[in-house]
């Protein structure tokens, strides 16, 4: 088992290894205390698997345990789930002193996280991720995001869990899909700061190494935003592939998922930048190959312009700007903000062939 602190204004601790939900009532006993009611929030697709184990042990030191489940799916991160908890925080008398423990993916963690920071004006969560994508993203910085129909985690806030149990073992019941989205975050973190890792996913692969790689993940996003907190700078590194990934998530309706979209948006950013001669080395080979291994996608039908419109939502515009992730070489990344119209210039580069690009 690995213990990693995360030192941001709210500090928690994050536990990733094997078996640890049957140690989930020691691990709350240690590191929270003065709760006498819990609820879990969890999806039609965990709840039946994870829910009622859960549940037993938590029972074992809080008598009084909830459960909340909503239906599964990007399309349920809204103000209509959220507003739908509340009012079942409030049914059940859910107080400050109390705990919400959001048990699944990435939507259940946001929607989970989000209630409770604005709920009461905040009550302590935690989260136990059960796919590889939350379990990597969701781990650290507290960001929580629900979708509207202009964009993707257009309403959110910045709550800190209160405790993250991985247990990696819940990876085991993944369909390979799932599986497939979670690496396109882990490649990512290599990409933007790691060349040992990136080797390591290209020589000995993630089975096996399940604890270690999640553990790297969750060092590379710790060390990032505890240096920069959660604004602009070093943290921005972090959503290399997010601007375009976001937007053909939304373009999609939602059916392209967020690994994949992002693999995409890592992909054309690559290839945008290696066009550019912004990138020193065949980073777009290296980088699709190893997406490619991992079953993911590099390529869209979505034309350029509707992915460039799409873009204007994005929580990374500054005014008439935009901050995209350029990647210099695998472990090295920096941030270059462009004007709109520079964008569209920069991605049709990728299809169009090589082109003059001054930096600003």
């Amino acid at each position: 088992m690995q213990k990693i602190s995360v030192n941001t204004s709210r500090g928690y601790n994050c536990y990733i290894g094997s078996g640890l939900l049957t140690q989930l009532d020691s691990l709350l006993r240690d590191q929270l205390l003065g709760f006498s009611k819990c609820v879990i929030v969890s999806d039609e697709n965990v709840a039946p698997i994870y829910g009622g184990r859960v549940r037993a042990v938590l029972s074992r030191i809080c008598p009084a345990c909830e459960q909340f489940v909503f239906p599964a799916g990007e399309k349920s991160k809204n103000l209509s789930t959220v507003g739908k908890l509340i009012d079942y925080f409030c049914e059940i008398g859910l107080s400050r002193n109390d705990l919400v423990v959001a048990l699944g993916g990435g939507v259940v963690g946001d929607t989970a996280g989000f209630a409770a920071s604005v709920y009461l004006r905040g009550v302590r969560c935690i989260y136990i991720p059960t796919t590889l994508l939350s379990a990597v993203d969701l781990s650290v910085g507290g960001k929580t995001g629900i979708n509207l129909e202009n964009g993707k985690n257009l309403i959110g806030s910045m709550y800190s869990p209160s405790l993250v149990v991985c247990d990696t073992d819940t990876l085991c019941t993944l369909p390979p899909h799932y599986m497939s989205d979670g690496m396109a975050e882990v490649i990512k973190c290599a990409v933007v700061c790691s060349e040992e890792l990136f080797k390591m996913l290209s020589v000995n692969g993630f089975e096996g190494n399940e604890e270690k790689i999640i553990s790297e993940c969750v060092n590379i996003k710790r060390t990032l935003i505890e240096k920069d907190g959660l604004n602009d700078g070093l943290s921005v590194l972090l959503n290399f592939g997010h601007t375009i990934g976001h937007a053909i998530e939304e373009l999609s309706d939602y059916t392209v998922s967020h690994g994949n979209a992002v693999s995409i948006g890592m992909a054309m950013m690559s290839r945008a930048s290696e066009k550019a001669g912004l990138s020193t080395e065949a980073v777009f080979d290296k980088l699709t190959g190893l997406l490619r291994k991992y079953s993911l996608p590099t390529e869209t039908d979505i034309p350029i312009d509707e992915i460039c419109k799409s873009a204007l939502s994005d929580k990374m515009l500054r005014t008439d700007e935009i901050s995209v992730v350029i990647p210099v070489q695998i472990g090295n990344c920096f941030v270059q903000s462009m004007g709109i119209d520079e964008f569209k210039i920069f991605l049709k580069a990728a299809e169009e062939g090589e082109f003059e690009w001054m930096l600003k």
